[in-house]
Formats: structure tokens, sequence, C-alpha cells
């Protein structure tokens, strides 16, 4: 629950301003009740009766004040949503090369931060705000009935919520594990459907059938999943509704029993009848949200579980150490032995140059070197680091203006360089290779060269 809180901000101004605005809102409607109740007293008693028909108008507009507050409000409340947890991914990730290997992480985080983080931000507040308007209105509809029409239903609506609380403890366990089972489903999609652009792209029919093959059952399995959900939601829900129901039923039909003539009484309890049946509704309504919270709550954990992932550093497995060597000038040193003396600290500046065959594993030998050091710039041989996009950069230009930018930080005192020489004419390779020569004096380079 601490883990759902903190998602949500709940201690934020814009999750308040809306607590503030819905208490406003629900209260108006609420006065509606003991308004209609005076103004059938006022009618029935012959006396002038417009003064109490215009408050009773009234207060069935102003609720749309707030309700204008509300919606601003959520879409802020979102957005910061969304913001404090791409801050967290920033913060639980920077500099973590060591997860460059990791496709499948990749893969989830990406799909989260870019997509599903958006989505369960927007759901989830609005879910709050359903919740905490429905809650309201019938709280200060319950109290406003019991006061100012009879306060016998005070006693049906504690029985009605007794009955829906005892139905939602029974079926949460089996709510959450279906919820679970179709969220991993749709996870499952989600994730296939981020590798079709290349196999629906690639002009081959029988890779393109296998992805359609795979595809189809992934549709089928997260489809059965949720519709499995979703049967046992609304059943759940549908028998949760009617024991609420009843105790409400049941006092409404005793009241017209133990008031026998009353017919002031009987005026007031069929004009304020439509709010019972909306109060009615909004517990139905209720009753729906609160069995569909373990949906709700297994996206949120999802998404926090992927946002501060810890991904196991597997580096080592893909290095193959004996066909890596290091070179410093003239001297090549074994790859493991550049690793024992490195972790000393006796090497703090100086250009080392990794060597050795294709698939031997330097890319990940040289981003296993970096996990272990401090105030360094990885260019990775992709180089997809952010740029402008109204700006339209080659691969040599991307790659220049990402070593300009690092050889202007100060703070950094190691540069590891994944083939920076791979898209670069002549000309620029020799100013740069120069540029690093100088550099690697005070400065530790550590670098994987296109150009032998």
């Amino acid at each position: 629950m601490q883990q759902l809180l903190k998602f949500l901000c709940i201690k934020n101004k814009f999750f308040c301003g809306i607590l503030f605005f819905n208490i406003l809102q629900q209260v108006i409607v609420a006065l509606t009740i003991p308004a209609i109740a005076s103004l059938v007293h006022v009618v029935d008693k012959h006396d002038p009766y417009l003064f109490y028909l215009l408050i009773t108008l009234m207060l069935f507009i102003l609720p749309y004040i707030p309700y204008a507050f509300i919606k601003v409000l959520l879409s802020y409340w979102q957005f910061d949503i969304i913001r404090s947890q791409i801050k967290s991914y920033y913060f639980n990730f920077r500099n973590r090369v060591e997860h460059l290997a990791s496709i499948e992480a990749k893969e989830k985080i990406l799909s989260v931060v870019s997509f599903e983080l958006f989505s369960v931000a927007k759901e989830s507040t609005l879910y709050v705000q359903q919740i905490l308007g429905t809650i309201l209105n019938i709280f200060f509809s319950i109290i406003a009935i019991s006061i100012f029409v009879d306060p016998n239903y005070l006693y049906g609506y504690f029985l009605s919520a007794v009955l829906v609380t005892l139905i939602f403890l029974y079926t949460n366990k089996n709510i959450e594990r279906t919820s679970a089972a179709a969220l991993n489903e749709r996870l499952k999609l989600n994730s296939l459907l981020t590798k079709s652009w290349e196999s629906v792209l690639a002009g081959s029919d029988r890779i393109f059938l296998k992805f359609n093959k795979s595809s189809d059952l992934a549709f089928l399995e997260s489809r059965q999943s949720t519709l499995k959900r979703e049967k046992f939601i609304n059943i759940t829900s549908a028998i949760a509704i009617v024991f609420a129901i009843l105790p409400i039923a049941i006092t409404t039909l005793l009241l017209f029993i133990f008031n026998p003539e009353n017919y002031t009484f009987y005026a007031v309890l069929i004009a304020t009848f439509p709010r019972q049946i909306q109060i009615i509704i909004h517990l139905s309504g209720l009753i729906e949200d609160l069995l569909t919270f373990p949906k709700f709550k297994a996206e949120i954990q999802n998404v926090t579980d992927i946002i501060n992932l810890k991904v196991e550093n597997k580096l080592h497995k893909y290095i193959q150490y004996s066909q890596i060597t290091v070179r410093n000038g003239s001297l090549s040193v074994p790859s493991q032995s550049f690793l024992k003396e490195m972790l000393s600290s006796s090497i703090s500046n100086g250009r080392y140059v990794i060597e050795g065959q294709n698939g031997a594993g330097k890319s990940t030998y040289l981003k296993q070197i970096a996990t272990y050091l401090d105030n360094k710039f990885y260019l990775s041989a992709e180089k997809n680091f952010f740029l402008d996009d109204s700006k339209h950069f080659s691969s040599g230009e991307k790659t220049i203006h990402f070593l300009d930018l690092a050889f202007e930080d100060k703070n950094l005192s190691a540069f590891l360089l994944d083939e920076w020489d791979a898209n670069l004419d002549s000309k620029n390779y020799e100013k740069y290779d120069k540029f690093i020569e100088n550099l690697s004096k005070d400065r530790l380079v550590i670098e994987i060269k296109h150009h032998k």
C-alpha cells in the first residue's frame, strides 16, 4: 500500500486540491436533500415557495463549478505522477552501463516509461477520483437523508456497507489472481508487438507467417485471461449490488408501513426517492470500482517494479577474456590483467585500446570496465543519445556532437569510447585522434577503434 500511495503522489498539492473540490461538490449535492424536503413542507402548508424553489434549482447547478476545477487538477496530477516516475527511472539507471547488455530489461523499461506509465497514470488518477467522489457523495447524502428524511436509513446503509465489505474481502484474492494473470498476458503481447516492425516489413512470407502465428496466440491468451477476470468481477459485482439494495428497500418499505396516513412524510419520501436511487447507483458503481482495485493495484505494482528493476550484471558471461587484449602504446596486456590493475587504482590516466577478434566481446568488456569507474562518459557504438529533432545529423556529425559535449565536461575523469572513429572522415578522425591523445595525458581514455 505504501508503494501505491507513493506512486499516486497523494501528498502533492494537486491531489489536495482535488480532495477539497470533491468535498465542496458533494456537500452541495447533499444539500439538495434538505432543500427538497423544505420545499415539500412549504408547498404542503401552502406557504410561498418561490425562494425555496430557486435555492433548490441553484443547488442542482452549483456542483458543476467545482467539477470543472477537478477536471483541470486531474490533468496536472497525472503529469506530476508521470514526471515523478520518470525521475525515478533516471535516478535508478543513470550511469548503469551494465544494463546496456540486457535487451529484455531495455524492452520492459522503455515500454513502461514511453507508453504504459502514461496509460496507468491516467487510469489510476481517474480511478481514485471516481472512488473519492463516489464515497463522498454517498457519505454526505446518507447523512442528509438520515437527518432530513428518517434516521433509520443510516442503519440500512450501514448494513449495506457491511455486506458489500464482506463480499469484497471474500472475493479479493481471486480477483487479484485473475488480474495478475490478465496483466501478465497483456505484457507478453506488448513485448511481442514491440518486435513486430522488422517481421512485418521484412518481405519474407515465412518470417511473417511465423510471427503472425505467435501474435494470434498471444492475442487469444490475452483475451481469454481478460475475459475471465471481467466475468468474475461483473458476476461478483451483480451479487454485491443485490445485497446492497436489499437493506435500503426493506427500510423504505418499513417506513411506509409504520407511518400510516402521514402524507407529508410520504411526499418527502417520494420527492427524495430519486436521490435514494442515485445513491444506490453510486453504491453499485463503488462496488464495481472496489472489485477492480486488485487490477488497478497490479498495474501500478508492475510499473513501479519495472522502473525500479534490479538487473543482474551478467556481462562476464558474454566476454571471451582470452581473446581480448588491452594496448597502451606498443605494450599489450591480457584483458583480465588490465582489469585487476585498474581495480587496484593504479591506472588514472593514459590511452588504452581494446583489441580482439570480432565476436570476442570487446564492446561488452568495455561496458564491464565502465561499471567500475565513477565520473565517466561512455559512448556506445550505436550512439543513441538524445539529439534535437529539429536538426538533421549524419552519423559522423552525431559522433562529433557527443564527443564535443563530453570533452567540455571538466568533471569527467574517464572516457570509454566504442568505435568513436567509425563514421568520421579522415580530417575529423585525425583532429579527434590528436585531441584524445592530449586528453589522455591527465585523464583516462579506454577505446575500441574501428580504424586499425
